[in-house]
């Protein structure tokens, strides 16, 4: 994780991409391909900085 960007702020950043894509799939009946890929974008996106937290702190507790 870079030295700049804090767990928590990663985390904070990981559950605004959440809450966006809920947002867009609230209504599937007004779901697009455009809102589908972005919901699977979102997600993509808050997935890899919760892995990217999970890992920083798995590898801080080995050392």
């Amino acid at each position: 994780m870079s030295e700049d960007i804090t767990s928590e702020r990663a985390l904070e950043g990981a559950s605004t991409f959440l809450g966006t894509a809920a947002s867009l799939g609230s209504n599937s009946d007004a779901l697009d391909d455009g809102a589908r890929w972005a919901i699977v974008h979102l997600v993509e996106m808050a997935k890899a900085l919760v892995d990217t937290v999970v890992n920083a702190q798995m590898e801080n507790r080995m050392e």
